[in-house]
């Protein structure tokens, strides 16, 4: 073999590994380039948070000017690395660094909305402003006045201005919201780490702001009504204790009236609901449910049991009938006759949310915090009372001092607290611990459609599940128990959709002057249709009126759009036990699951704080797709399983 020849049959395969190797050079250059950018997008991502950060500050704390200089600093960045990013465009059709690329635009067009808007709310806020020193609230050169320093004239100018740029709030809200489901549509595992690192960044940011449009907006809206511009209201209010447990959140052993005029919160009274019932008896007669007559002992029905519907606003019906029949009748001296122009329902855990922003309370000598609210609180108005010799019709008395403090540090708290008192506000409200009732339809529409009224929203189309607890003679058990749900579904054996919903309790109190056997008249909310099987943990009573353990009846119904089975249990302390009802789900729902989809929707007590939930769905049918997606390592069968805490409201979805 000549010299050539030899040169040109060894040159072919170096020619072909300095080709290899080329393109993995510039492969990993582009993985570089692409890699350099991400970490240099991160840092802009956390320098972008902070301005809008700096600017959400100072909208809040009205400095206009002050919160314009920080999204110009944001806009400036962003153009910068905007620029940057284009320069990658090319990068677009190759396979994974395309993906970042594209991944990386998108999050820098989300944030793009958030400065637009915030500058949106800066220009409606220069607008009030401007409209506010027009008429005279302010003059040229004064800061600007915090609402609760303003006179009453300037109050109304200012609310009825703002009210009327709702509908561009709301405008801005719905953008926010497509971005955030743009990046939560996004899978971070897909993502490089800086990257993934910009989405959470990002994430969190768009889900606050759009968490507080979405409580601003409807408030915003009604503000003209809701405050008392065009004359005093006045709103009827229940303070319901969580620690006994009652259909919509708890027992309201204390009530209120709330008189707000002018934009302005001017009184707060509360006062012991045994004062309203007290007149009546004797005088009326109303049959109570017959699970009170049963379990509780109840001849008669009175304002303080009247939430006996999980459905808020059903129960507030039932109360204002209450209140207003007992309030007529003579030697009632204490509840004002008043008409409602609407109701407010609230828990202990708003009044805790409240005291972390605002400090600890001291009331009778006695220092309350968001950790021993419940439990002081309790002892003073059940025990506490009668060794300081104050009256029994004059024991919950402090729980009116409490609210005047609060009340008074909330109207003269600083303009940098009001952005934490408003996410209280919002928090309490998508949580339920803060209901809300109106007598003008329009606001109570408004109000249904943020999820603030407490309704029971049973389905007419698909599965549902709520399990409803009433503690009946159990002191304030409810704040020793944890409870846990589950709901599972199976195929009987002539291809029908068997549910099972359970309950499991566990008693983890002894006996004491709040604490005793727990007592509870449990219900199970399911699709209308559905056909009772069996139960089981059902009791007639609980161990000392039913000491051989003797099973209860069940009761099967309609209401609320919703089949109802309800039952008897009881747990002593330290010991657990459950409720669960097995029933057939109607014929629809079987249709749409053979038609290859399946939904459930879960409704949450109020008042029972963080609940397990787990769902197992087995339907004999290969799953494609299902939200909440299952962990992996339930992927690839006929079963959707989910674990997590129950929410106020949540759906889960399931394709065949």
């Amino acid at each position: 073999m000549s010299h050539m020849e030899s040169f040109l049959s060894e040159g072919a395969p170096r020619k072909k590994t300095r080709w290899l190797s080329s393109v993995v050079i510039a492969l990993v250059v582009l993985v570089i380039v692409v890699s350099v950018f991400v970490a240099r997008l991160a840092v802009s991502a956390l320098e972008l948070k902070e301005n809008v950060k700096s600017a959400a500050d100072a909208l809040v704390s009205q400095d206009l000017a002050k919160a314009g200089e920080a999204l110009a600093d944001s806009s400036f960045a962003l153009r910068d690395i905007n620029g940057q990013a284009r320069l990658l465009n090319f990068l677009k059709p190759l396979p994974l660094i395309g993906k970042q690329v594209t991944a990386a635009q998108t999050m820098l067009e989300d944030a793009g909305e958030v400065l637009d808007v915030f500058r949106k709310m800066v220009e409606i806020g220069i607008d009030i402003e401007t409209d506010a020193r027009a008429v005279g609230v302010l003059k040229n050169g004064d800061a600007a006045l915090s609402i609760a320093s303003m006179p009453p004239e300037a109050r109304r100018a200012v609310f009825r201005a703002l009210s009327l740029r709702a509908p561009d709030i709301e405008t801005v809200s719905v953008r926010i919201s497509e971005s955030r489901e743009t990046l939560e549509a996004m899978n971070p595992d897909k993502l490089f780490v800086g990257l993934r690192i910009v989405r959470e960044k990002w994430l969190d940011s768009l889900t606050a702001v759009d968490r507080g449009l979405k409580f601003a907006v409807p408030i915003i809206t009604a503000l003209p009504e809701i405050a008392g511009l065009d004359g005093v209201k006045h709103y009827l209010l229940f303070l319901q204790n969580s620690t006994e447990l009652r259909p919509t959140g708890g027992f309201w052993g204390t009530y209120g009236i709330l008189t707000v005029k002018d934009g302005d919160l001017v009184s707060v009274m509360t006062d012991d609901i045994y004062k309203v019932d007290a007149p009546a008896i004797g005088k009326l007669h109303t049959a109570p449910p017959s699970a009170m007559v049963r379990y509780l002992g109840a001849d008669d029905w009175f304002l303080r049991d009247a939430n006996w519907s999980p459905d808020v606003p059903t129960s507030v019906s039932r109360a204002l009938e209450m209140y207003r029949a007992q309030t007529m009748l003579d030697g009632n001296v204490v509840a004002p006759k008043l008409s409602f122009d609407g109701v407010v329902l609230i828990t202990p855990e708003f009044v805790k949310r409240l005291m972390s922003v605002l400090g600890s309370v001291t009331a009778n000598g006695i220092v309350f915090t968001p950790e021993n609210l419940v439990d002081k609180l309790e002892y003073e108005v059940e025990r506490a009372y009668a060794a300081k010799n104050i009256p029994q019709n004059d024991r919950k008395d402090i729980v009116q001092d409490i609210s005047h403090e609060l009340l008074g540090r909330a109207k003269n708290a600083k303009i940098e607290t009001a952005g934490k008192l408003l996410d209280a506000f919002s928090e309490s409200l998508s949580e339920n611990d803060i209901m809300l009732w109106s007598a003008r339809p329009e606001l109570q529409k408004l109000f249904a459609t943020r999820q603030w009224t407490g309704a029971v929203r049973a389905p007419e189309d698909h599965d549902f599940f709520m399990p409803v607890d009433a503690n009946l003679a159990a002191l304030k058990t409810d704040a020793a128990m944890k409870r846990s749900y589950s709901y599972s579904i199976e195929r009987s054996i002539d291809g029908d959709l068997v549910a099972t919903a359970r309950i499991d309790y566990d008693h983890l109190g002894t006996f004491d002057y709040k604490t005793t056997r727990y007592r509870t008249y449990t219900r199970v909310y399911a699709p209308k249709g559905s056909e009772f099987i069996r139960a089981e943990g059902n009791l007639k009573d609980d161990r000392l009126k039913n000491p051989t353990g003797a099973r209860g009846t069940v009761d099967v119904g309609e209401e609320l759009g919703a089949a109802v089975f309800g039952a008897f249990t009881s747990i002593e302390p330290g010991g657990t036990g459950h409720l669960s009802f097995t029933y057939k789900l109607p014929k629809n729902i079987k249709e749409q699951v053979d038609s290859g989809k399946y939904i459930l929707d879960v409704q949450r007590q109020p008042g029972v704080g963080r609940v397990p939930l787990s769902v197992h769905l087995d339907f004999n049918k290969k799953i494609s797709s299902a939200s909440p997606p299952e962990a992996s390592e339930y992927w690839f069968d006929d079963i959707y399983t989910s674990s997590g805490i129950a929410v106020p409201k949540q759906r889960f979805e399931v394709n065949f």
